[in-house]
């Protein structure tokens, strides 16, 4: 298993994945990236024998006023969306992956790491960001269709 910044020339890959995601239908409210959307962002693939099996991609940040867990001027990063292939889950893809995106982000200055994770199993959310990954928990965004 490798984990690597994504080349300009490879984020087609990402998006095919990303289809797979959508497919799934395992979250609310994700769509598809264009090439546009993802172009500008910091890119992180998983591969397992030179195929990509995984990404998440996000983007830096500069807090632009004291908030209650960040303070002004602190960078951040904030992680748009993280994916592993099903058939590679429950194998540790994920939690390496984001440790690799913490220490990058962490030498390139940032403070912290955002996610806003979605998932209609949130109890596997808790597990993965705050039992494995040491996430603290600061809101929950809840929607009710009416």
């Amino acid at each position: 298993m490798k984990i690597r910044l994504c080349k300009k020339d490879e984020l087609n890959n990402v998006l095919f994945l990303q289809q797979e995601f959508l497919t799934e239908n395992c979250c609310n409210g994700i769509c598809l990236d264009a090439l546009e959307d993802v172009k500008n962002k910091v890119v992180f693939i998983v591969e397992e024998n030179k195929i990509v099996i995984g990404y998440a991609f996000g983007s830096y940040e500069i807090v632009k006023k004291d908030k209650t867990y960040m303070k002004k001027g602190e960078k951040s990063f904030y992680i748009d969306e993280i994916y592993i292939s099903p058939s590679y889950r429950n194998n540790g893809y994920g939690k390496k992956l984001m440790n690799h995106i913490e220490n990058y982000v962490k030498k390139q200055g940032c403070a912290n790491i955002q996610v806003v994770a979605v998932s209609k199993n949130y109890k596997s959310l808790l597990k993965f960001y705050i039992e494995e990954l040491d996430f603290l928990f600061y809101s929950a965004w809840l929607i009710k269709k009416i």
